[in-house]
This record gives C-alpha cells, sequence and structure tokens, in this order.
C-alpha cells in the first residue's frame, strides 16, 4: 500500500471517530437537544443548629450536584429556673436557657427574701443583782436578729 493510500485511510478513521463521539456525546450538533436539569430531593448533609449554618444538597440525573446553606436556627428561650435558691440574707439566682443546646441566654438576680422575726425568748435568766436577757430570732434561718436587756 502506499503511503498516500495509509494517509486517506487514517484521516477517514479519524473522521469517523470524531462524528461518532459528536453522535454519542452530543457535541455541539444543533440537532441534539439540550439538558434540563431534573433535581430530586434535598438531602439535609448537615442539621442546622442554634448558631451554626446546615448544608443540603441535591442531584440532577445527570450528576449534577446542587449544595444550599440553612439558616442557623436561632436559640429557643425557654422558661426562667432557678440556679440559686435566695435565702433570708443572700440573694440566689435564675437563669434562662435555650431550649435546644442548653446554653445560658440570660440570668437574673433573685433579691434576699429578709429575715422573719419571731417572738423574743428569754435566753438568760435574771438573778437578782443582774438583769436577764431576750433574744428575737429569725423564724425561718434562726439568726438572732435583736437582743434586749
Amino acid at each position: 500500500m502506499k503511503k498516500s493510500s495509509i494517509g486517506i485511510i487514517i484521516g477517514v478513521a479519524i473522521a469517523v471517530i470524531v462524528i461518532a463521539s459528536i453522535l454519542i456525546f452530543g457535541g455541539n450538533n444543533p440537532s441534539t437537544p439540550e439538558h434540563t436539569h431534573s433535581y430530586g430531593e434535598w438531602q439535609v448533609i448537615k442539621e442546622a443548629t442554634c448558631t451554626e449554618v446546615g448544608v443540603k444538597e441535591r442531584y440532577c440525573d445527570c450528576g449534577e450536584k446542587q449544595t444550599q446553606n440553612t439558616s442557623a436556627t436561632g436559640h429557643s428561650y425557654g422558661e426562667w429556673q432557678v440556679t440559686k435558691d435566695a435565702t433570708c440574707a443572700v440573694a440566689g439566682e435564675k437563669s434562662q436557657l435555650c431550649e435546644c443546646c442548653g446554653v445560658v441566654l440570660a440570668t437574673e438576680a433573685i433579691p434576699a427574701t429578709g429575715h422573719v422575726a419571731g417572738a423574743f425568748v428569754e435566753t438568760k435568766a435574771a438573778t437578782c443583782t443582774v438583769p436577764g436577757e431576750k433574744t428575737q430570732y429569725c423564724d425561718v434561718c434562726a439568726t438572732a436578729l435583736a437582743t434586749e436587756v
């Protein structure tokens, strides 16, 4: 076979491969319709939290992927909870927590309740030469509040 014949055969073979590729893979052939994506349902990849964004994805049959961030949900304020009881003399505290993640969102002081004065009781009996003593105690915590002679 002559060199020119081999060149023609190779040229024809290359042309056949190019045409077949265009027909199989679409090429820029105006008769090939454009693909319209048909995406499936969104799938959550990472759930959003109170403070962090989430991520979701969906795919087309052709393999094309779409990804979207989802907004952080924000904190959900729960009921106030007493975290330290107030006593007669010491203030307490209450906190409001996020119902989802448990983080403390707010705190507030609870005022001390104050003493509840009870009746005076004799704490030292009087003698002929020494006066007696009476003391008043708190009915709640038994702290001495006042003394009388």
